[in-house]
């Protein structure tokens, strides 16, 4: 697989973390698309690259999260 450059798409990505699944859906379409057109790779190739970029984000947030000096609360 092409080696991509994932700061073109990260802000992406969190932006796509941040919106209601039923905007979410359309949105990830568009960025896999993007990814897809840009680094000219397979529809399924830009969709695996996308996914582990969701998980990279989520995995700096919850670090993140943990080495806060701040109690952080949700509400339930």
């Amino acid at each position: 697989m092409k080696v991509i450059n994932s700061a073109n798409y990260v802000e992406s990505v969190r932006e796509y973390l941040t919106m209601p699944k039923d905007i979410g859906f359309d949105y990830m379409e568009t960025i896999v698309d993007k990814i897809m057109d840009a680094e000219s790779v397979t529809w399924t190739e830009a969709y695996d690259y996308f996914c582990s970029l969701v998980d990279k984000v989520r995995s700096e947030e919850h670090t993140s999260e943990l080495q806060s000096p701040y109690v952080i609360s949700y509400a339930v």
